[in-house]
Order: structure tokens, then sequence, then C-alpha cells
């Protein structure tokens, strides 16, 4: 069997072969002596000494790369900060809230390091906040009534004021205009009785004349060329029972037990007014049952331009049944009204409209 590494044997290596630009004869002859040297005396302590090398080269290589990452992150984190660093040590906090460990805030000029609060996930209430004010709870209680006033003053009739504020009155058979100067109109008719209904627009009077089984309603102009002149407005007619007439916004309203007549308001010539209304009635007087039977009624007094009601103090001012009459207020303000008492007693309640006090007068 044949060696094929006996050195004697002629190399089968290519003689052109070169290696880092020496023929290849020339390195392995030099590689060869190297081997067949003796050993060295401290060969063992290199080995060692080799090997702590190393060690120590690679501890120091791994510390650098720690210092350059950590003072790296330091740069980013503070540069352009002047402040100092704290020795204090970092610390770790963990949030059991949400899993992760939240990193500690850098404590510098050598204050205590703080920790950052845990960022709550619960979300936004959208329900608006409750209201704090107290509720405000409505009076039950009825509001106050004014208490009903007593007085000896004999009120004049609102109806026979003009709208000039100026007071008609019928003395006899003259019809006298409490003017100054006062001025006495002198009525040239035949009846004997005579009754003012009111004064209407243009300050024309309206009287009833009541004759021998007959009643006539007239109208007398109480300024201007026609002064005293007598217009008669409704025909003399026998009254059948009692007879009653009312001034209205529109006119002069007669009635008895069986009839019932109506007249407009007329001009200074004694023509019809067109249309016929007088805008001084602002108030109107209501009566009302009490209950279903309407046997007994109460009386109301009603503010036309706001509804306003204020109720006439008597507890049963009236048995006459349901109406509603126009009221004046006389030119203080005052409304005056006129009902009839339980015991049937004509009385007469002024209300001030400001306060609402009622007040009690005598009838004339």
């Amino acid at each position: 069997m044949s060696n094929d590494n006996d050195p004697d044997q002629p190399s089968r290596i290519d003689p052109g072969l070169t290696v880092g630009g020496e023929p290849f004869d020339d390195v392995a002859d030099r590689a060869g002596r190297e081997l067949r040297r003796p050993a060295p005396g401290d060969g063992l302590d290199r080995v060692h000494r080799s090997h702590r090398r190393r060690r120590t080269t690679t501890a120091v290589a791994g510390g650098t790369a720690a210092i350059m990452l950590v003072g790296g992150g330091f740069w980013l984190g503070t540069r352009g900060d002047e402040t100092t660093i704290s020795d204090t040590p970092p610390v770790l906090v963990t949030d059991s809230t949400v899993g992760s460990t939240v990193a500690p805030t850098t404590s510098v000029s050598g204050q205590a390091p703080t920790t950052s609060e845990p960022t709550s996930t619960e979300p936004e209430s959208t329900e608006p906040p409750t209201a704090t004010t107290d509720p405000v709870v409505e009076s039950t209680e009825p509001p106050a009534v004014a208490e009903p006033q007593v007085s000896d003053e004999v009120l004049p009739d609102s109806l026979a004021f003009a709208a000039d504020g100026v007071e008609r009155e019928l003395v006899g058979r003259d019809l006298i205009v409490r003017s100054s100067p006062e001025q006495v109109i002198p009525l040239d008719v035949p009846e004997t009785d005579l009754y003012l209904y009111g004064v209407g627009p243009n300050g024309i009077a309206y009287l009833r004349l009541d004759g021998p089984g007959l009643t006539r309603v007239v109208a007398v102009p109480t300024s201007g060329p026609n002064t005293g002149a007598v217009y008669e407005i409704i025909a003399p007619y026998p009254p059948e029972g009692p007879w009653l007439g009312f001034m209205t916004p529109s006119g002069i309203d007669t009635f008895d037990i069986v009839s019932n007549k109506t007249a407009s308001y007329v001009d200074t010539n004694g023509e019809p007014l067109s249309p016929s209304a007088d805008p001084t009635f602002t108030w109107s007087l209501e009566y009302r049952a009490v209950d279903a039977s309407q046997a007994t009624v109460r009386a109301v007094a009603v503010e036309l331009a706001t509804g306003a009601e204020f109720e006439v103090p008597d507890s049963e001012p009236a048995r006459e049944g349901q109406f509603t009459r126009s009221v004046r207020p006389l030119p203080d303000g005052r409304v005056p009204v006129q009902v009839l008492t339980a015991d049937g007693a004509r009385v007469i309640w002024a209300l001030t409209p400001s306060t609402g006090v009622w007040t009690r007068h005598p009838a004339d």
C-alpha cells in the first residue's frame, strides 16, 4: 500500500501554484520547519494570558456599547437642558390596570423622581350635568282678595258724563250742563215725568218721557247751534208692565215684559250715526249663574280690553237671571255698577281697577 503523504515521494502539486504571491512549495517548506521547532518554555502561560485578554476585550466592548446606548438615549431626552442628572437609580412602575410598564420620570436638579398617573380607559360620559337648582313649586293658595270698603259718598251717574268729562244733570224740566259756567237748557215737552238715560256721542242727552199711558224716548243736543232741540227716536207707545231702558255701545235699548225697542245714537241734527258706536263703554257687568239651577247669579265686572274680572262683593247680587250690561267708568277711572242684594235693595259698588278694591256707596 502506498503512502500518499510520504515526503520522499515526488510532489503531485502543480509547480506553478502560488499562495499570497509566493510559490506554494516555499510556503509549505517554511511551515514544516516551524512545526519541527521545540515548544517554548512559557507556552502554557501564553495560552492563559491570551484567553484572559479575549475575555477582557469582550467585556470592555460590551460595556462600551451599553454606555453608548445609555448616553445616547439621555442626550436625546435632555439635549439643550443645562440641568444635572440625579444619582437616584431609576425605578420601574408597573401599571396593573393596563398591564404595561410605565417608565419613571427622570429627576432633575436633585429632586426625587415622580411617576405618571395611569391613563383611565373609561369612556367620557355624554350625559348632561345634573341640575342643582331647586325646583320651583307653584303656590296653590288662591290670590288674596282685597277687603271691600264702605263710603258715604253718593256717586254721580257715570252715564251722565259726556266724552268731554262734563256731567249733564236733569232737574225737573231743565237739563243742566255742569260746565264753568253752568248751562241750563229748558226742555219744551208736555210730559211731566222725565228720566235721563245718559249722554252719548257728541254730548247728546237721551231721555225717557212718561205721559198719561204713553212712553217715548228723545235725544237733546247740549252744545252747538241745535242746543235744546228735541228729536224723537222711539215713538210713544203704551208699555206693558215695568219699563226698562239702557245705554249700550251702539244705542238705546228699551224693553218691557212683552216687547223690546232699540234706537241708534244720532248727531246734532237728529240723524242716526253710522256707524253708531260709543267708545266710552270699556267695561261690562255680567250676571252669571252660580250653579246649574241658575236660580241665583253673581255679578262680575269685566274689563273689555284685557278680560280682567272682578267679582262684586255681594253674595247674592241679582235674581233676574243671566245677562250682560255695558258699563262706562267715571272720569276718575272708577267703575260703578248697580246690583240688587238678596233683600232686593239697590246698591252701587265702585271698583278701583288699579288696586282691585270695591267701595259700597248709597244709592240716591
